[in-house]
């Protein structure tokens, strides 16, 4: 049990534990991967929380990333880069491979004040290390109840000018300047975008903002991932032109 979890242990091995609270019916599988051991069993204290988990625990990095095939959800907790450009590579590295995993970063080095609701457009949820319990407890929690469905970043929902024009106006550029950029007209650019929140879901404008400065926050903190969705969809429109 997570009990058992003490520092002592944590230096010595990893560690494979079920934590189970009685209104749980069902399991998550979540692996936890850190260097700091404390910021370890202060996860792993919150999880005794939410309960209905079966834990595993690295204090290493993985060398054959194999061993996260079952489960659901990683939390990378303080991996102690020197910056997010690191950490963002082992991430990155697990969205390619397992396209539904669902994946919460605890680092010192993401942004303050940044907000962690970014998930539902990656399935990548980013929480400061030094956020307060309540806050690293809400984040747990978002993570763990996320459906079980690729981020829209993942999937073949936008079209090549739509992604370049979400991609720009998270830069916060202007639509005269998107229109002159992608070599369209100022009303096909307030096409695209309508077009934009009925593919993606969002249903007024409010929820465009909220995705556009979603994007934006991904450009900021992750830049491969928004890379991966506009090589993704290139990919996409050369087959589908070599098929027609």
């Amino acid at each position: 049990m997570v009990n058992d979890l003490t520092y002592k242990k944590l230096q010595s091995t990893n560690i494979n534990c079920n934590i189970l609270s009685p209104e749980n019916t069902t399991w998550t599988n979540v692996t936890v991967i850190g260097l700091d051991l404390f910021a370890i069993c202060g996860v792993c204290s919150l999880l005794k929380r939410v309960g209905g988990v079966k834990l595993q625990v690295f204090t290493s990095l993985p060398t054959d990333m194999n061993v996260l095939t079952d489960s659901s959800i990683v939390i990378w907790v303080k991996m102690r880069h020197d910056g997010l450009p690191e950490l963002a590579g082992h991430i990155v590295k697990v969205c390619r491979r397992y396209r539904l995993m669902r994946q919460l970063v605890i680092s010192d080095a993401i942004p303050e004040g940044m907000t962690n609701d970014i998930g539902p457009l990656s399935r990548v949820w980013l929480t400061h290390g030094s956020a307060k319990v309540d806050i690293l407890l809400s984040s747990l929690r978002k993570v763990l109840n996320a459906h079980c469905l690729p981020g829209p970043l993942f999937i073949k929902r936008l079209g090549r000018v739509q992604w370049r024009v979400l991609l720009l106006r998270a830069k916060g550029i202007s639509t005269r300047k998107i229109a002159e950029i992608c070599g369209i007209g100022l009303k096909t650019v307030s096409a695209h975008e309508s077009a934009i929140r009925e593919r993606l879901g969002t249903r007024n404008k409010s929820e465009y903002v909220w995705l556009v400065r979603n994007a934006q926050l991904i450009q900021q903190a992750i830049p491969a991932l928004g890379r991966d969705a506009s090589r993704n969809e290139r990919c996409n429109n050369m087959r589908t032109k070599q098929k027609v």
